[in-house]
Formats: structure tokens, C-alpha cells, sequence
């Protein structure tokens, strides 16, 4: 049985990698073990296994006479004991790493003690080139669509979001006045410096961005209009498939967009039905779109700032 409280206030050592690790400080149970003032999980191999000592000869003819009789306060210590012990043992199989040197390649150990993946920082742009900060990305470049060849340009500005640098993407597009509606708009893309890059361990895309009416007047279209909204997009040649997410333009500051792959769909019909999952793992680039609604002949313009762009 139990001598002295202060002798067993450290919880049980785990064994790991031929090394003892004590339980983790801050976690639940190493608080309540301290509070408490001892480890439950040997009070209850004491209480269930108790020392053995020599019984005299007297004890063991009284014992033989006699039925077995189970201290109910024995038996209730030892079954709360028991069940703690087990909450012991499953937080300290949950307790993955107390450092990052226990985690794999690419990954550090988080506050709670998990081996997450490192963040994978595209760009923040404070170099002010258009490289990304990521060898695995190539150069930032700028385009627009339906038609191409528009009036549309980049660069990296002063200042970013909390920062020095961001990347400023500015347009002035117009729907060809052709009868129908085509669809127009820019964007930015930077391409995998590969033919992929795997981007499978990631849960999330964050960033900053910010937007800017752009007041523009065409001759013929007259005062082009502001654009609500852009998406975020990732393909795959792969798999033959695009994912994206639509991101509502922020007009009174900076503000930090933060894309689980949640919300990423296919916007193609029919879906190819590729998992994204799998689509992630051949990742052929990231690409930023205007989502400018033009009616026929209409202009539109804007500007628009991104800044800390990474994968978590």
C-alpha cells in the first residue's frame, strides 16, 4: 500500500523508444495527479496486488475456516482507481510528442502535444520579387480570360498585412459585346516548379487580402463595375480535375482568409468525382480569379492584395 502521499506525486513514466517520458505538464491528468497528490495508477496495482507477507499458522487455520469476505471500501477504491488509471493510460498514449524531434520529417510538436505538419509558406513577399518563398511554386504571373490579353498587370506593393510587401493584382476587363455573356475576368497563378507538388498532409489554405475599387471609364462601356468576389483554386493534370473556393472581397481593410479543404468543390458538371484528397497529392499549382459579374459589353476593374499565402 501507499506510504507517503509526497512519495508518489510523479505520475507513471512511459516508456518510449528504450527512454522514459514522464506525462506531459499542463495536461489533465498530470494537473489532477499534482492536485491530488499521488498516481492512481499505482494505487490501484497496490490495491488490486497488494504486497504479500508471511501469514502465521494461527491466520492460516482461521483463514480455512472461514468464507472469503470482500471489503466493499477495498473493493470500491480499487474499481475508482482502476478507471483512472485508465484515463492515465489513454492520455498518455494520446500524448504523441513532448518535442519535435520525436516527430517525422517536415513536422513539429504542437502545445498539445501532436505532431502536425509544419507550415508551408508559399510567399509573403517580403523579398519583393516574384519568386514564391516556396522553392516548390514558380513565378508569380498575371492573366486574364474570355478574352486573354486584356488589360491586366501585377506587382509586389507596400505595404502588406502587417508587413512590408504584398502581391497587388490590378484589372480593367471587358465582355466583348458580342451578344452573349462570356464569362470575363483576370487573375494570378503560380505554378508548381515541378511536375507537382504533394500538398496531401495540409488541412487548410490561409492568407490575407484586401480589395480596392479600381475607377476606370471605357469609351464605349462607359464606368466599369467592381468585382464581390474572387476563388481560390488547386488542379491536378492528374487526375484531370480543379477544386475551388470562393472568397468574398474584403473592402474596409485587411482581413485573413482561412480555406479548409472542406470547402473546395469541383466546379465542373459533371464532377469527375476525384477524391481531393487525392487531387491534393498532385497538386499542379495555386491560382487566384476574378469573379467579375459582366453582362454583355460591360467593363469591369479592381485591385486586389494578397499577402501571407500558405498551407497549414
Amino acid at each position: 500500500m501507499l506510504e507517503k502521499p509526497n512519495d508518489v506525486v510523479k505520475a507513471a513514466p512511459v516508456i518510449e523508444n528504450g527512454r522514459e517520458r514522464p506525462i506531459a505538464p499542463g495536461t489533465v491528468w498530470h494537473t489532477l495527479v499534482s492536485a491530488v497528490g499521488f498516481d492512481w495508477i499505482r494505487l490501484a496495482r497496490d490495491v488490486q496486488n497488494p504486497k504479500p507477507r508471511a501469514a502465521s499458522p494461527a491466520e492460516v487455520s482461521q483463514s480455512m475456516s472461514k468464507p472469503v469476505r470482500v471489503n466493499p471500501w477495498h473493493a470500491m477504491i480499487g474499481l475508482f482507481a482502476s478507471s483512472l488509471a485508465a484515463c492515465q493510460a489513454r492520455e498518455v498514449q494520446l500524448l504523441a510528442c513532448s518535442s519535435s524531434s520525436e516527430c517525422d520529417d517536415g513536422e513539429s510538436c504542437n502545445a498539445a502535444g501532436e505532431c502536425v505538419p509544419e507550415p508551408l509558406v508559399v510567399d509573403d513577399f517580403e523579398d519583393f520579387d516574384n519568386l514564391p518563398q516556396s522553392a516548390a511554386f514558380a513565378e508569380w504571373l498575371h492573366y486574364s480570360y474570355n478574352p486573354d490579353r486584356q488589360n491586366v498587370a501585377h506587382r509586389v506593393e507596400r505595404p502588406g498585412h502587417n508587413s512590408n510587401g504584398s502581391l497587388l493584382l490590378e484589372w480593367v476587363v471587358l465582355d466583348a459585346p458580342d451578344g452573349g455573356v462570356n464569362g470575363t475576368g483576370a487573375g494570378l497563378v503560380s505554378r508548381s516548379a515541378n511536375d507537382y507538388v504533394d500538398l496531401s498532409r495540409f488541412s487548410r489554405l490561409l492568407f490575407s487580402h484586401t480589395y480596392a475599387d479600381l475607377y476606370f471609364r471605357d469609351e464605349i462601356a462607359g464606368d466599369c463595375i467592381s468585382t464581390p468576389s474572387f476563388r481560390v483554386s488547386f488542379g491536378c493534370r492528374e487526375y484531370g480535375a480543379v477544386f475551388e473556393a470562393t472568397v468574398y472581397m474584403s473592402q474596409f481593410g485587411w482581413d485573413t482568409a482561412n480555406l479548409p479543404w472542406t470547402l473546395f468543390k469541383e466546379p465542373s458538371l459533371p464532377a469527375t468525382g476525384v477524391a481531393i484528397e487525392d487531387c491534393l497529392a498532385y497538386s499542379d499549382g495555386l491560382n487566384f480569379a476574378t469573379n467579375t459579374p459582366l453582362e454583355d459589353g460591360q467593363c469591369g476593374s479592381g485591385t486586389l492584395m494578397l499577402d501571407s499565402i500558405a498551407f497549414r
